[in-house]
């Protein structure tokens, strides 16, 4: 697993490093996350949150800042039902979310319109294929 190049180059400055003492494993375990996959290995080098020009959502860090990853995802479950397998990546502001499915890997983009069931019902077309491919289009 590897951060594609141009997210590397695109967080290169130290603020975005992280350090070591940081609590990103225990956040993935909580979560259900594969420690191997790209979205552990994305947060154990890097914390947010980040905000790009292309991708209308503020991508949250896994476990810093009140609003995190665990946090929204926390929140989500509780009011929408939403399966454990989702995990909520972006700010809860607005009427949508981003939404990494921990089996598949895919990153969909959901609206609390009616998003949420298509999602939990297999019928939402996800996004992005791959953390990887989310990476590059949300940092290029």
């Amino acid at each position: 697993m590897s951060i594609p190049s141009v997210v590397e180059q695109k967080l290169s400055e130290g603020l975005w490093r992280r350090g070591r003492d940081s609590n990103v494993d225990v956040a993935l375990t909580s979560l259900g996350i594969n420690q191997e996959s790209d979205f552990a290995d994305f947060y154990r080098q890097f914390w947010g949150p980040f905000h790009s020009s292309h991708v209308g959502h503020e991508l949250l860090d896994i476990v810093e800042q009140d609003e995190s990853i665990v946090s929204a995802t926390q929140t989500v479950r509780n009011e929408f039902g939403l399966a454990d397998r989702f995990i909520i990546v972006s700010c809860l502001t607005g009427l949508s979310v981003l939404v990494y499915d921990k089996e598949s890997e895919m990153i969909f983009d959901v609206d609390f319109e009616g998003g949420e069931e298509l999602l939990d019902s297999g019928k939402l077309d996800p996004r992005w294929g791959t953390w990887s491919q989310f990476l590059i289009a949300y940092f290029s």
